[in-house]
């Protein structure tokens, strides 16, 4: 079993701001599966499908943000999901708007959501998609007001491709694509002729992908996506 917990906040004032991108990759990711928000449980809305055989929950919390861990550790003991089956994924100042980048560990940052599950699950060896909002142009401008502030059209048009990408790297992730250690691949999501994402064996750990510039693949349609041979779905 998988669990893929996207962070964000829930009240309606808070949709389609940088700080719920954690919630628009988790949307998109039930779309791709085939699955709706359905279900309470947990302190999360969730979405429960199956792939390649597995069972994958799709979990938003509504703790709000600083409280997501005590979800994320609800839902870990209720189906007793092994740690390395489960994956978050959540916007990160430090990063240009509209990059995504994949981590198999590591702190929490400034990022006070992942700091609380590194917390309520006492290890930092939590896989993690961070996706990129940048920071305010304008110098008078607070953090936190960006973060919680609307994105607007032409920010969109940079973030769009980047939650896409997100949603099918995790897709790939519940999928198992990786799982066998013996029969690791490089899966490369293409944009265009340019290569410019490589997912590596266990999550591409260190890989990070430019997400700026959406293109249609030939070969693989409008999500630039190679379909390895082992990726179910």
């Amino acid at each position: 079993m998988y669990l893929v917990v996207g962070l964000g906040n829930p009240d309606r004032q808070y949709a389609d701001t940088f700080h719920n991108v954690g919630f628009l990759v988790a949307d998109r990711l039930a779309r791709l599966l085939g699955a709706n928000f359905d279900k309470g449980e947990c302190r999360a809305i969730c979405a429960h499908a199956r792939l390649c055989g597995e069972k994958v929950i799709v979990a938003k919390p509504i703790t709000y943000m600083n409280l997501s861990g005590e979800s994320l550790k609800e839902l870990v003991k209720k189906y007793k999901i092994e740690r390395e089956k489960c994956v978050v994924v959540y916007d990160d100042a430090d990063m240009p708007l509209g990059a995504i980048r994949l981590r198999k560990s590591g702190s929490g940052g400034s990022h006070n959501g992942m700091k609380n599950i590194i917390e309520n699950m006492r290890t930092e060896d939590i896989f993690r998609v961070r996706v990129g909002i940048g920071r305010p142009q304008n110098d008078r401008m607070e953090l936190k007001d960006y973060v919680l502030g609307k994105i607007n059209d032409g920010q969109r048009t940079l973030l769009e491709p980047a939650l896409e990408n997100a949603a099918q790297a995790l897709k790939m992730f519940v999928s198992g694509a990786d799982a066998d250690a013996g029969t690791k691949k490089n899966w490369k999501p293409i944009f265009g002729t340019v290569c410019c994402f490589t997912l590596t064996g266990a999550f591409g750990l260190s890989a990070i992908a430019m997400a700026r510039q959406p293109a249609w693949c030939s070969a693989c349609g409008p999500t630039g996506w190679t379909k390895p041979a082992r990726f179910c779905g």
